[in-house]
């Protein structure tokens, strides 16, 4: 995995991040953090390197990518292995999009 992939996936996961965060403090939303993401397809498929990423591989990414953070990580206090699930979903992803 090249670290550049992984480094522009976060830059793009923490952008979407502060969206959600900022919209749904504002707006009553019935779309959770994956489903959000689905609108920034064209960044995902640029960080990722993959002109092919659609709307539902990209959530599926995420969803399983977060999934694996919290049977590692738990409690979202606190996580000893990683310290931020936008590192770990991030590597996650640039790990996963390139075996496919």
């Amino acid at each position: 995995m090249s670290e550049a992939i992984r480094k522009d996936v976060k830059d793009v996961i923490e952008e979407i991040d502060t969206a959600y965060h900022e919209f749904s403090n504002h707006h009553n939303m019935n779309a959770d953090y994956p489903d959000f993401a689905r609108m920034a397809v064209g960044q995902f498929r640029t960080a990722l390197r993959d002109p092919s990423l659609t709307r539902e591989d990209l959530e599926g990414l995420l969803r399983q990518g977060m999934s694996k953070y919290k049977s590692i990580c738990p409690d979202s206090n606190y996580c000893a292995i990683e310290p931020s699930w936008t590192n770990f979903v991030a590597s996650y992803m640039a790990k996963t999009a390139n075996i496919n």
